[in-house]
């Protein structure tokens, strides 16, 4: 008898090791597919927020969104609501068109937690009675359904809770900050009548803060401003001529420099996102909020918003572009005025400069100090 015999006997046949390949190489495909990208360090096999498990922070009964829906292997990752009072305080900051919706979705998407937008706003919330004010389930329910208003009907169920009620990841706001100061406050309230966002006592002022180019985000918000709509396509060239145009442009080009300057001014902590770089660098960009905002990330939940980064929420072509046209020389000047100004303040405390080159008209304009 042959020594070789009993060995022969253990090989595996031909057609069964190709099968064997085969399976290997789907499972090795597997473990590839879910692996974080880059930026987003080890994450947790179930999403975490500040060391919990999301899912163990969630109501129980309550609306939920379904943002991949439409895709088989991620439909079953949905959005919900924690419980009251679980989650702190932190706003995402922005003028209106500056990405503040598409950071929600993405926000939403990746964490399987809501952001929401309602008040009370500081002078409201100084009011005893307001300081705790949440909705109840039923009336969760009823803001929540569709035809409501149109940003419910988007997927953003949180669009109309109030960020008292702590079950939200991040509380948007297009408005200054609260001042350190209640002198301050008041004094804003009685001479301009402006809306602060509030700030819990005694708690960690946090921030995102959303900058994008002045230069588009005007030319996005007039048309929004014009229309109130996310869909409508007509021609809009006649916003951006003429008096009107230049006056909402010089306008706000002040609000631009105050806003962001109040909210670095009077918040503890801000992550600074720049929209340039999330557009060119979505994902990387939004692991670095996400450890911001203290959330290690599902990375089964990564990989679907990797495939469906513009969720449903699109601004529709206008055809106007930042040009010698619609920025005349003057409102060019005026606004690069401000955002050396704001550069200035950054540099001031120490933080990274703007990335002026990314701005509307840097060859002309960037390197001409305040």
């Amino acid at each position: 008898m042959s020594v070789f015999r009993p060995l022969r006997s253990l090989l595996v046949p031909r057609h069964m090791t190709r099968l064997l390949i085969t399976i290997t190489g789907c499972v090795l495909l597997t473990v590839l597919l879910i692996q974080p990208g880059p930026g987003w360090g080890g994450g947790s096999p179930e999403g975490r927020h500040r060391g919990r498990l999301i899912s163990d922070l969630w109501a129980r009964g309550l609306p939920e969104q379904a943002w991949f829906a439409g895709n088989r292997r991620c439909a079953h990752l949905v959005t919900r609501f924690t419980r009251d009072r679980e989650m702190p305080l932190v706003y995402l900051a922005s003028l209106p068109r500056s990405g503040n919706t598409w950071v929600r979705y993405l926000l939403e998407a990746s964490t399987g937690i809501f952001t929401c937008v309602g008040g009370p706003e500081y002078h409201q919330y100084r009011n005893v009675s307001n300081r705790n004010a949440s909705r109840t389930p039923e009336q969760i329910w009823q803001v929540s359904r569709k035809g409501f208003n149109q940003w419910v009907d988007f997927g953003y169920l949180g669009e109309l809770l109030n960020w008292t009620q702590g079950n939200t990841l991040v509380a948007r706001s297009q408005t200054w900050p609260q001042p350190w100061s209640v002198r301050e406050a008041n004094r804003i309230d009685d001479t301009l009548q402006h809306p602060l966002a509030a700030f819990p006592p005694g708690l960690p002022r946090r921030a995102v803060v959303i900058i994008r180019d002045p230069f588009r985000e005007f030319i996005s918000w007039k048309k929004y401003d014009h229309t109130h709509s996310m869909v409508n396509e007509g021609d809009m060239t006649e916003l951006y001529h003429g008096p009107e145009w230049h006056h909402f442009v010089t306008y706000y080009a002040r609000e631009w420099y105050d806003l962001y300057s109040r909210w670095i001014e009077y918040t503890d902590d801000v992550y600074i996102l720049h929209y340039h770089r999330l557009m060119s660098d979505t994902m990387v960009e939004l692991g670095r909020i996400l450890r911001f905002l203290e959330v290690e990330p599902d990375p089964a939940r990564l990989e679907c918003v990797r495939g469906h980064l513009e969720g449903r929420v699109h601004s529709h072509r206008h055809g106007v572009v930042p040009d010698n046209v619609t920025y005349p020389t003057r409102l060019r000047a005026e606004v690069w005025r401000h955002v050396h100004q704001l550069n200035q303040d950054f540099k001031a405390r120490g933080w990274q400069p703007l990335p002026l080159d990314s701005y509307s008209f840097a060859d002309q304009f960037a390197d001409i100090g305040v």
